[in-house]
């Protein structure tokens, strides 16, 4: 059986990071005290330091890709 993914808040994710980029955590033992993944939380720190230089990045870009794609489409269609 699967185990089911689960979906974090941006809050929780900012607080998270912020474990190991304010408070002196390592990724990992941050990872341990929050109870996520390495990858996950090496992710989230990566994406706060982007945010913090002023760029906002996005995890979401192929989706949005395909928002702007469908609607572009159903334009042209209408």
């Amino acid at each position: 059986m699967k185990k089911a993914r689960t979906t974090y808040s941006v809050e929780f994710k900012h607080a998270a990071a912020n474990l190991v980029l304010n408070k002196g955590y390592t990724i990992q033992e941050a990872c341990n005290t929050v109870g996520v993944g390495y990858t996950a939380m090496s992710r989230w720190v990566s994406q706060l330091k982007q945010e913090h230089g002023g760029i906002t990045p996005t995890s979401n870009d192929r989706f949005d890709y395909c928002i702007i794609k469908r609607a572009s489409f159903n334009k042209t269609i209408m």
